[in-house]
């Protein structure tokens, strides 16, 4: 016996997760364009390989934004590419969604 596909299979699955509590969004402490351009002056600094200014200028970022991903994560990357381990480690483990 064949069964037609149900129309609105996304509604279901919508309506099975549906939490009793409210999420709260993560209140941002810096303007979206100032973290824009501290990337820029990132990747700016990176290319005249600067490498010590591009860890400085991604620690900045980060302080403004703790809870900031993609900021942890290319600080992490930024100081594995210089061979500084420990300190790339401890930039996972506070990035949301990527500690052990």
């Amino acid at each position: 016996m064949d069964r037609a596909p149900a129309k609105r299979p996304l509604a279901r699955l919508q309506a099975a997760f549906h939490f009793p509590f409210p999420i709260i969004k993560r209140q941002r402490l810096v303007s979206q364009g100032a973290l824009s351009r501290l990337f820029q002056k990132a990747a700016e600094v990176w290319r005249r390989q600067d490498y010590l200014e591009t860890i400085e200028v991604l620690e900045r970022a980060a302080r403004l934004d703790p809870a900031n991903a993609a900021v942890l994560l290319d600080l992490s990357r930024a100081y594995g590419l210089r061979y500084d381990s420990p300190a790339a480690e401890r930039c996972l483990e506070k990035a949301p969604g990527y500690a052990k």
